[in-house]
């Protein structure tokens, strides 16, 4: 559903970091994410489908949804998710 992965995305921005490595470079991209959750909210399985070109920015969008697993709510059954989580030098 449209608001299940809504609020998955904003859990994901917030525990979201852009690695210290990567801004100081300058660089920026998107990862595609698709993530299998389970009817009680954890995750079955979690793919980078497209890479934001850098592993350094791939691994921070992975450990993001790793980290704010705990945060989203449940499903009320499992589902598949794909959603992308950007590097922007103009966020925090």
């Amino acid at each position: 559903s449209r608001r299940f992965l809504s609020e998955v995305m904003k859990c994901v921005r917030l525990e979201l970091r852009y690695p210290k490595r990567a801004r100081a470079r300058g660089w920026s991209g998107e990862t595609l994410l698709e993530v299998d959750i389970r009817g009680d909210g954890t995750i079955a399985e979690l793919r980078v489908l497209k890479s934001a070109g850098k592993t350094i920015l791939d691994d921070a969008a992975v450990n993001a949804v790793e980290r704010a697993a705990g945060d989203w709510p449940k499903p009320s059954a499992p589902i598949k998710l794909r959603f992308p989580v950007r590097f922007d030098l103009q966020t925090r």
